[in-house]
């Protein structure tokens, strides 16, 4: 252990066989439609690289055996943390009748039913109170993944100008075009730092599979599909030292619509006064283990020591490919214990910052810890690295003090 100074399908009654009579039988429009706009048409659109679910098609009911399989899986829609450990602002997931009712419409034929039967459009997501500072990738960037390979992470410079200090308090990264990116992260670093490892390459931008590769970055925020514009907890804020750089990691996967060009952008919201609890995403990483081969369930851990008196808001769990399972958890000073997130069947494609729906309050004494599982399946040594075949073990949290 490494210290460091803080960081059913529902048997839908045993699904009997399904009525004759179409009215009676679960359909698309009228009862699956206004579960897939709540929770899955944040990737499942007309813009996304995914299938979309937005109106019922030959193709969208081929599909409902699958569907059914992997919200009974929980595999779809993606969400990681385990119910046991803690709850989350904004979860994704599915209650066991929005499960059921996948596994009904697909046992019942995956009958379209009477479109006028269709929940109203979903809205158009709201956009942040206001937009203090808009920039985007200065030309599109075409993914051009390694030979055989579908990924490129790809990290942009971008200067918001910020000629003095201020304190970001939401965000919302607006990816050009959909059926390439991935998922997204935003960091902030100084501008020396940045702008080196941006001239290292020819072109825009710079590859940076693992993290952007700056020593004085930090996260301030993330994007994966479906996510709406954030805003952090009232009264917390991230400050913004004046003429720092921020670098964008996007995660670009060609699978689905092949290489296209993208042109993704930034808004911030900012405040010019510091807020009542200035926050810091601080990071509490692991760099000395070594993952032996062929080996299953190899664990490595980090703690930190709470030296004052903070609060924690959010926990953001990375790792590679190898990773199996993240665990940050509270051993506080008085006894007690506290779980900020449990991540059971760690998935590289699906990560984010998990806020808690209540805060955890911690103490001078407090001990954070992050966990990391990996299975190796190769037959070499695994360690710290920014390659696809080495590893991470790193817990972001946000706090505030």
């Amino acid at each position: 252990m490494k210290k460091t100074s803080l960081l059913l399908v529902l048997a839908i009654g045993g699904c009997s066989t399904p009525e004759t009579d179409e009215s009676a039988a679960v359909t698309w429009y009228r009862d699956v439609l206004p579960v897939a706009q709540e929770r899955c048409m944040g990737c499942h659109n007309d813009e996304a690289p995914t299938f979309s679910m937005e109106r019922w098609s030959d193709a969208l009911a081929s599909r409902a055996a699958s569907m059914a399989h992997f919200t009974e899986a929980r595999v779809m829609p993606p969400w990681k943390p385990s119910p046991e450990c803690n709850s989350y602002r904004d979860e994704r997931r599915l209650t066991e009748e929005e499960i059921a009712l996948f596994a009904a419409w697909s046992a019942a034929g995956a009958v379209a039913g009477d479109p006028a039967d269709a929940p109203p459009p979903i809205a158009p997501r709201a956009g942040l109170a206001r937009v203090d500072v808009s920039v985007a990738l200065q030309e599109p960037y075409l993914p051009s993944p390694p030979e055989g390979e579908v990924d490129d992470l790809h990290c942009f410079v971008l200067d918001p100008n910020l000629t003095a200090d201020r304190y970001m308090t939401g965000f919302d990264i607006r990816p050009g075009e959909r059926r390439v990116v991935h998922h997204a992260l935003l960091y902030i670093a100084q501008a020396d730092e940045a702008d080196a490892l941006d001239a290292a390459e020819p072109g825009q931008g710079y590859g940076c599979f693992g993290g952007p590769g700056a020593s004085s970055s930090t996260v301030i925020a993330g994007w994966v599909p479906g996510m709406p514009p954030s805003n952090y907890p009232e009264g917390t804020a991230i400050p913004l030292a004046a003429g720092s750089r921020l670098i964008l990691q996007i995660h670009y996967n060609t699978r689905q619509a092949g290489p296209l060009a993208d042109r993704s952008t930034v808004d911030l919201q900012l405040a010019d006064a510091a807020p009542e609890r200035p926050a810091r995403i601080i990071p509490l990483a692991n760099h000395d283990f070594e993952i032996p081969p062929s080996t299953d369930g190899y664990s490595a851990s980090v703690e930190g020591d709470v030296p004052v008196a903070a609060r924690l808001w959010a926990a953001a769990p990375h790792m590679h490919r190898f990773g199996r399972r993240g665990l940050a958890e509270i051993d506080h000073a008085d006894g007690s214990h506290s779980c900020a997130v449990d991540i059971p069947d760690w998935d590289f494609d699906w990560q984010q910052f998990y806020f808690l729906q209540q805060p955890i309050d911690l103490a001078p004494g407090d001990r954070v810890r992050f966990e990391c599982t990996w299975d190796n399946t190769s037959d070499a040594s695994i360690h710290w690295g920014e390659g696809t075949g080495d590893e991470m073990c790193i817990g972001y949290f946000y706090v505030t003090l």
